[in-house]
């Protein structure tokens, strides 16, 4: 059994409640208020009468989107059917809560000092970027939350095998069937990470304790392969890639290239355009499969909210629509790799943009505007730019040091840095508009590699003016 840091006391949690408590009241004294509407619009979310009333159904057949989330918001909307924004803001608060905690204790496992450990989660969750996003239904702060269990669950674990690693694979495999963006991949690439630091002759242990969150994914993809003809957790990938793929090649020559039977005739159209259209362009029939989450391609309108975008994007065209541009992306990334290149350029400066400026969240963050932007221009002015590569660098350069980790650091540390590049690079490879949110969910992850990075730095600085004072005396 790993053998963590000393416990934090009751006297630092409770500043920490206190303060995150505060805090809340404070902005909520500025009318930041929760919004749910998202439930009726968005295009990862099926229609909420399918997920109140035909759930499983609804559930076994969704390609669109990993299960959770549509899991999670039909179990509410079922059991509280009028008051369902409520749970969700009560639920959101909770994670919130438990990523200030997972952080603090976290920080305290990198050998940061109690105080100054619950001060910065204390800070980070109640910056206007952390607030913001909790205050939103959507899965971005779930993902941060998981992010952050799992860092925790692996720093306790001591990168042994036993309960706290098991927990730590189990939070991850609720990530990867959560987002999209956390392919299987990244589930066996971290336990590769967890088996390469583990200790040779207990590697079979960490294995064994890892395979059930494993075959549970395996499976989920296996039933998506024989239900719905395709291995994975969502159908978008070849939606997405094709956007990326399309962004700057003109127009024209995609026009041509479908003249000449190279691309698709759906190529030209917006990718997520209405089931109704590629069924034309097709040449496809109506097919009633008996499933309404696959057969009905508009949504209920309950809301006013509907009718900012009322498609199913779970219909079954798109099942069809996302392999012809899976083989559409990659043909134009061959053809035009420069231009799909400058796209990824442009993701990439997309990703460093603030991600309070993100549409869905700049009405509650106009609320706030002054403080909102006091944050943003100290991330474009230093931290971005200047002090959070240094510190992760220097973080990062530390991995090579023999001998100077301890092996709950050392795999902390890799899984934070490797999620960090995941997502950067996946995001910015795979998708075009959303890059700023994406970097969102790794912000806390970023947080504790800079702070280790940091305390390092200041340990090396301490090192060499000792040694300059030796030296001249």
């Amino acid at each position: 059994m790993a053998v963590g840091p000393e416990p934090l006391g009751w006297a630092p949690w409770l500043v920490a409640v206190l303060g995150f408590i505060l805090a809340r009241g404070w902005y909520c004294g500025q009318g930041i208020g929760f919004w749910s509407d998202t439930v009726y619009f968005f295009s990862q979310i099926l229609d909420p009468p399918l997920l109140r009333d035909h759930l499983l159904q609804s559930l076994w057949h969704l390609h669109a989107q990993p299960p959770i989330f549509n899991a999670l918001t039909g179990l509410v909307m079922k059991g509280a059917p009028q008051a369902f924004p409520q749970v969700f803001q009560a639920l959101f608060l909770g994670v919130g809560l438990a990523t200030m905690a997972f952080t603090t204790l976290t920080l305290r496992e990198l050998a940061v000092p109690r105080w100054p450990a619950v001060a910065i989660a204390l800070v980070f969750c109640c910056a206007p970027p952390f607030v913001l996003y909790e205050n939103w239904y959507f899965y971005p702060h779930l993902s941060m939350g998981f992010l952050a269990g799992a860092a925790w669950c692996l720093a306790r674990s001591g990168g042994r095998p036993g309960p706290f690693m098991q927990a730590a694979f189990w939070v991850m495999a609720a990530l990867v069937l959560l987002r999209s963006l956390f392919h299987p991949v990244y589930l066996v690439l971290a336990l590769a990470v967890a088996l390469v630091n583990c200790p040779r002759g207990m590697r079979k242990r960490l294995l064994l304790g890892a395979v059930l969150p494993l075959v549970l994914v395996g499976l989920f993809c296996a039933k998506n392969l024989v239900v719905l003809g395709f291995f994975g957790t969502s159908s978008w990938g070849g939606n997405s890639l094709h956007r990326v793929a399309k962004e700057n090649v003109p127009r024209s020559e995609v026009s041509r290239l479908v003249e000449t039977g190279v691309l698709a005739p759906i190529s030209p159209e917006w990718e997520f355009s209405h089931p109704r259209i590629y069924m034309d362009l097709l040449g496809l029939d109506d097919q009633d499969r008996g499933v309404p989450a696959l057969d009905r391609p508009d949504r209920t309108p309950l809301h006013e909210s509907t009718k900012r975008d009322p498609i199913n994007y779970n219909h079954w065209v798109y099942l069809d629509v996302s392999r012809l541009y899976m083989e559409g992306a990659l043909e134009l990334i061959r053809r035009y790799p420069g231009p799909y290149l400058d796209t990824v350029g442009h993701n990439l400066v997309r990703f460093l943009d603030p991600v309070t400026r993100d549409n869905f969240v700049v009405p509650n963050r106009n609320r706030i505007n002054v403080l909102a932007t006091r944050i943003e221009n100290l991330e474009r002015a230093v931290l971005i730019p200047v002090v959070i590569p240094v510190l992760l660098a220097w973080s990062l350069a530390s991995l090579f040091r023999p001998g100077r980790r301890r092996p709950r650091e050392r795999l902390v540390l890799l899984f934070a840095l490797g999620t960090i590049g995941w997502v950067t690079v996946l995001g910015s490879l795979a998708e075009t508009g959303e890059n700023s949110r994406f970097r969102y969910q790794i912000m806390g992850l970023v947080l504790l590699v800079s702070c280790h990075g940091g305390r390092q730095l200041a340990q090396d600085l301490r090192t060499l003016c000792k040694a300059a004072r030796e030296k001249r005396g």
